[in-house]
């Protein structure tokens, strides 16, 4: 009833006497982000008449019909900016304010087309902000726009309000309590779901040949270039005009081609599996002539593979002086 009251009592005042601070005051405050809308009844007295106040105004639209995604964007932003100034002036500037005091205005194109005919808007939302002033004036070449521009969208219209207005005033942000709800809830389900994978394959996670393969794994890609031709995004091989296909390239010590990183990957991890063997494997035989057998035989492979390894550096560096058997 309070608010019908004042509500009434605004509209009269707009209708026959032009707006004035207390008024405006009480509707801003009554509720809500203290935005004061607009319509084809009330905008002309707000940008028309005279002012003994600043106004920031948005001209936008929540219509459906019209489906505006930046206004449904920038509508909290302005909320918040408008709130937070009411918030912290809610019984109006200090006394000695050199300021005039501001009030914040929304036109919706449903409920105020003749203003927007009157700005011959192509696009919005748009903001603008008009000074006091002591009498009628050309309001709409006095009134300053707002360039939406930058990612911080907000703070950026927050810091041109200050500006325009010369009113400080600290940005007042709600806390979006759904977001932590929803944080709390992902974090407790994925914990749940972790307990109970552990419990059933917690064996397997814990197994010590599992992060071993995978800690080898990991060792050979990043020490043979795998990162190198991700991020410098080089060709796989590179083949001639003949139709010839290299997939190591010779002599060049600082660029290597996809098919390197397998390559090198390759001998290493037989270089890796064999010198397991050696020193897990081969000792587990307990025959003499076999276990003799099998040590001869793993060391003649790391031999090879190793002369592999050595023949590749030799093709890079064409200066490598070490080498045991030329395999490549």
């Amino acid at each position: 009833m309070q608010f019908g009251l004042l509500l009434w009592g605004w509209l009269v005042a707009t209708v026959f006497a032009g707006l004035d601070v207390d008024t405006l005051r009480k509707v801003a405050n009554s509720g809500g982000s203290g935005v004061i809308e607009l319509t084809d009844e009330n905008w002309e007295p707000v940008l028309e008449g005279p002012r003994d106040y600043t106004a920031i105004l948005m001209m936008t639209t929540r219509s459906t019909q019209v489906n505006c995604v930046l206004c449904n964007e920038m509508r909290p932003y302005y909320d918040v900016i408008s709130s937070s100034y009411r918030s912290e002036f809610p019984s109006g500037l200090p006394e000695d304010a050199s300021q005039p005091e501001v009030f914040f205005f929304a036109a919706d194109f449903v409920n105020c087309k003749t203003l927007f005919q009157k700005l011959q808007l192509s696009s919005i939302p748009k903001f603008y902000s008009l000074s006091a002033q002591d009498k009628a004036s050309n309001w709409m070449k006095d009134m300053e726009e707002y360039a939406i521009m930058g990612e911080d969208q907000q703070h950026d219209l927050h810091k041109w309000v200050e500006k325009q207005s010369g009113v400080d005033f600290s940005l007042h942000i709600p806390k979006d309590y759904s977001q932590v709800i929803t944080n709390v809830v992902l974090v407790a389900a994925v914990t749940i779901a972790l307990y109970k994978i552990y419990n059933r394959y917690g064996a397997v996670w814990a197994a010590s040949w599992i992060w071993s393969g995978l800690s080898i794994i990991a060792v050979l890609m990043f020490t043979t270039g795998y990162m190198f031709t991700k991020i410098r995004n080089v060709p796989y091989v590179r083949e001639h005009s003949s139709g010839h296909k290299d997939y190591i390239l010779s002599g060049q010590s600082q660029m290597q081609l996809g098919a390197e990183t397998q390559i090198v990957s390759l001998i290493y991890g037989l270089l890796t599996l064999l010198v397991v063997l050696l020193i897990k494997g081969v000792p587990t035989v307990t025959n003499p002539a076999a276990n003799l057998i099998g040590v001869a035989v793993v060391s003649v492979l790391i031999f090879v593979v190793y002369s592999m390894l050595l023949s590749v550096f030799g093709m890079k560096g064409l200066g490598y002086p070490y080498k045991f058997l030329q395999l490549i």
